[in-house]
Protein backbone atom coordinates (compact mmCIF):
# COMPACT_ATOMS: atom_id res chain seq x y z
CA UNK A 1 0.00 0.00 0.00
CA UNK A 2 1.43 3.10 -1.28
CA UNK A 3 1.53 6.29 1.14
CA UNK A 4 -1.34 8.14 -1.07
CA UNK A 5 -3.18 5.31 -0.14
CA UNK A 6 -3.05 5.44 3.00
CA UNK A 7 -4.26 9.16 3.28
CA UNK A 8 -6.69 8.65 1.03
CA UNK A 9 -8.36 5.96 3.02
CA UNK A 10 -7.44 7.82 6.09
CA UNK A 11 -9.05 10.93 4.46
CA UNK A 12 -12.15 8.75 3.55
CA UNK A 13 -12.83 7.43 6.96
CA UNK A 14 -12.40 11.06 8.53
CA UNK A 15 -14.96 12.41 6.34
CA UNK A 16 -17.60 9.49 7.21
CA UNK A 17 -17.05 10.04 11.06
CA UNK A 18 -18.18 13.72 10.19
CA UNK A 19 -20.96 12.94 8.69
CA UNK A 20 -21.97 10.66 11.63
CA UNK A 21 -21.31 13.04 13.65
CA UNK A 22 -23.38 15.46 12.05
CA UNK A 23 -26.40 13.54 11.62
CA UNK A 24 -26.31 12.38 15.45
CA UNK A 25 -25.85 16.75 16.55
CA UNK A 26 -29.06 17.41 14.02
CA UNK A 27 -31.17 14.61 15.72
CA UNK A 28 -30.25 15.19 19.00
CA UNK A 29 -30.97 19.52 18.48
CA UNK A 30 -33.96 18.05 16.83
CA UNK A 31 -34.84 15.36 19.71
CA UNK A 32 -37.92 17.69 21.60
CA UNK A 33 -39.22 19.16 17.80
CA UNK A 34 -43.11 18.77 18.18
CA UNK A 35 -43.76 19.58 14.34
CA UNK A 36 -41.91 20.96 11.45
CA UNK A 37 -43.12 23.88 8.86
CA UNK A 38 -44.84 21.14 6.84
CA UNK A 39 -46.54 20.02 9.43
CA UNK A 40 -44.77 16.49 9.47
CA UNK A 41 -43.05 15.21 13.01
CA UNK A 42 -39.42 15.04 12.64
CA UNK A 43 -37.95 11.72 11.82
CA UNK A 44 -34.45 11.30 13.18
CA UNK A 45 -31.55 10.77 10.31
CA UNK A 46 -29.67 7.32 9.99
CA UNK A 47 -26.52 7.40 7.54
CA UNK A 48 -25.73 5.06 5.41
CA UNK A 49 -22.16 4.31 3.50
CA UNK A 50 -21.66 2.01 1.39
CA UNK A 51 -18.73 0.36 -0.33
CA UNK A 52 -16.69 1.11 -3.71
CA UNK A 53 -15.25 -1.38 -5.95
Amino acid sequence: MSMFSAFEIAGSAMSAQAQRMNVTASNMANADSVAGPDGETYRAKQVMFETQA
